[in-house]
């Protein structure tokens, strides 16, 4: 005749089973503070980049007046034409306003950094309306990019930094529909881990026009994706 287990057996078994779990709580605790720790690390880089940029050239890329200049060629090996980005989305200077204040901008600052040499990538040009005309980083495995953005006013204006000129966004690739990547929770671990924890002071600042990111001063605790995070960029 079969026995059952014992108390003691019993016990050894949701002993093995209670590590188990804890392990793998503790395994996505480590994965989740390494992509956190990654996105930290890539707006610092970030930041050096256009530091790097604005020491030698004396303009922030993407603003440049004088890109064309310094970099000439054509769309396919070079900056692309000697007008505003701002006019025609194949041109190749900025307006030189010590901004990065808008989407066309925004994409030509990458492409500023590579023909410097000073980010790697693909330096060609390729028209592209729903993305833009430059291969732009990536933020992270959930589907996000990395943008510059600066104090504005528009459709985008709820996204833009307080407290800072000119900041990194981390943006929708599709770019569709409201423009968030994160929940509050997700968006008060970012924040608290390189900065104040608070969505409206400090160097990191959740935007949304959605209820869901955040109520006052604080992020909302909870997992529905709501919050856009701006990344303050310091400026020599």
């Amino acid at each position: 005749m079969k026995s059952g287990f014992t108390l003691v057996e019993l016990s050894i078994v949701l002993v093995i089973i209670g590590l188990l779990i804890g392990g793998i709580l503790v395994g996505q605790t480590l994965i989740e503070s390494t992509k956190i720790n990654r996105i930290l690390s890539n707006w610092k880089q970030y930041e050096i980049m256009v530091n790097l940029y604005k020491e030698k050239f004396k303009s922030l890329p993407g603003d440049d007046p004088y890109a064309w200049q310094k970099f000439g060629g054509t769309t396919s090996t070079g900056c692309g034409t000697n007008v505003s980005v701002n006019t025609d989305g194949m041109g190749c200077n900025g307006d030189g306003n010590g901004m990065i204040n808008n989407a066309a901008e925004g994409w030509r600052a990458w492409h500023n950094l590579r023909l410097a040499g000073i980010l790697s990538g693909s330096k060609v040009l390729t028209p592209n309306s729903s993305a833009g005309y430059v291969k732009v980083p990536k933020a992270d495995d959930k589907g996000n990019d990395w943008w510059f953005s600066s104090k504005g006013t528009g459709n985008y204006a709820n996204y833009m930094p307080v407290n800072c000129t000119n900041s990194l966004m981390i943006f929708p690739t599709s770019g569709s529909g409201l423009i968030v990547s994160y929940s509050g929770y997700y968006s008060r671990a970012i924040d608290a881990k390189g900065d104040d924890g608070k969505p409206n002071t400090g160097l990191i600042e959740g935007k949304s026009n959605s209820a869901t990111c955040k109520t006052g001063s604080d992020y909302n605790s909870n997992d529905i994706v709501g919050c856009s995070l701006t990344f303050c960029l310091a400026t020599n």
